[in-house]
């Protein structure tokens, strides 16, 4: 292996005083909020896991145009 005489031997990672506790408050205060709002982001997660699934049938239904001939009925339907 090459050795670059400009580029250290040993790189050290170091980190101020607290700094370690402030990423735990950080890290307690987003599980807490996670917590707290689960019985939003649950549904608002399944829905746009749910909407994802939908779309692949929407277009193939859009390609034979099957949306356009119901929607076609129910203008004849509600005119009647």
């Amino acid at each position: 292996m090459p050795h670059f005489p400009d580029m250290p031997a040993q790189i050290k990672f170091t980190q101020r005083r607290g700094t370690t506790l402030i990423n735990l408050a950080v890290a307690a205060l987003i599980i807490a909020a996670l917590y707290v709002g689960r019985e939003i982001f649950v549904p608002v997660a399944l829905a746009v896991l749910l909407s994802f699934v939908l779309a692949l049938f929407v277009i193939r239904m859009q390609m034979r145009r099957i949306i356009a001939r119901a929607v076609e009925l129910e203008v004849e339907a509600k005119l009647k």
